[in-house]
């Protein structure tokens, strides 16, 4: 995810590694939920995405879309 910040492109990482299915195990489950949970890094990030997220107007498009092609 990049957003625009203060002038400037950020990417945004959160989350931590992914976990393939065919190695999951219930060790590398917990770490991956651990650090998902308590990562303080990965929750500013997840809470930045959030607020990006929240300020969007996800449906508006398509009208706005349609509206071009009519």
């Amino acid at each position: 995810m990049r957003l625009r910040a203060a002038g400037h492109d950020v990417a945004l990482a959160t989350r931590g590694p992914p976990l393939r299915f065919q190695r999951v195990t219930a060790e590398r489950l917990a770490a991956a939920i651990t650090t998902a949970t308590g990562d303080p890094a990965l929750r500013t990030r997840s809470r930045l995405l959030a607020a990006h997220l929240a300020r969007e107007d996800g449906a508006q498009p398509v009208p706005d879309s349609l509206e071009r092609l009519a």
